[in-house]
């Protein structure tokens, strides 16, 4: 069964990245074609999963996070202009299905699965990606169709605060008050959207300053932050490096 749950990983991967790029290079059926990517990103992942998770609303939940994570990149797509760039996010939005399909596989039918610690560093590092991609679509939303900053307020409260709580999901500290944490720290990150949407800052520069406080707060209240490998560390360095270069690529001061 592993080669076959491999190949479903592969092909899922191939399957949801050709029809972001064909959105991007044909621009034709947009919505159509997004919405079948969600729509198969959550199948795909509900059918790797379904015999070994037995409870369906367990399997629910995992399933649904596959669209969020998809739907994040799609969401940031709409506001890029450089066609370059627009096949990097929808490279790297799939990539992001491709990752957590192979924590869920390594999760559930692995033999010797990751320490719950690297499982930890591997979610927190998703979200923050997804979280990156969220606020810089909603401080989009703010600039290019002048939304009312009250209305994105409350839409970013409500996605951030799912998005956090996937991450105390898969946490196992009976002592963590997952509700409470939650309304805190989104809470917190609403302060810093709403201050950091009035600076004279590009969508992209204030949505990588939201990401940034998401991966200190994430990793300070889960715990994970005082034993982070050095490979967990390189790998968060790679992708803000790469972000950060495709952001001054396509900034406006250039």
């Amino acid at each position: 069964m592993a080669p076959l749950r491999r190949f479903l990983i592969i092909l899922s991967f191939l399957l949801i990245t050709g029809l972001l790029l064909f959105v991007v290079f044909k621009n034709s059926y947009f919505y159509l074609v997004i919405t079948v990517c969600l729509f198969l990103s959550f199948l795909l992942t509900y059918i790797l999963i379904v015999k070994s998770v037995k409870s369906w609303p367990v399997r629910l939940v995992h399933s649904f996070f596959s669209p969020l994570l998809l739907g994040s990149g799609v969401f940031y797509l709409v506001f890029v202009e450089d066609s370059l760039i627009k096949v990097i996010i929808a490279v790297l939005a799939s990539a992001l299905f491709l990752v957590y399909l192979n924590k869920l596989e390594n999760q559930f039918f692995s033999q010797s699965p990751r320490p719950a610690e690297q499982q930890n560093q591997l979610l927190i590092f998703l979200e923050t990606v997804a979280s990156f991609f969220i606020a810089a679509g909603f401080f989009g939303l703010r600039d290019f169709l002048n939304i009312s900053i009250g209305w994105l307020a409350l839409f970013f409260f409500v996605i951030f605060a799912v998005l956090i709580q996937y991450c105390f999901f898969y946490q196992d500290k009976p002592k963590l008050n997952r509700l409470l944490y939650n309304l805190v720290i989104t809470l917190i990150l609403l302060q810093l959207f709403w201050a950091t949407a009035i600076l004279p800052l590009v969508y992209y520069l204030k949505g990588l300053i939201i990401s940034f406080f998401y991966l200190i707060i994430m990793e300070s209240v889960i715990g994970t932050s005082a034993s982070l490998s050095k490979k967990a560390i390189r790998n968060y360095l790679i992708v803000f490096l790469i972000v950060l270069l495709a952001l001054l690529y396509t900034s406006r001061w250039f």
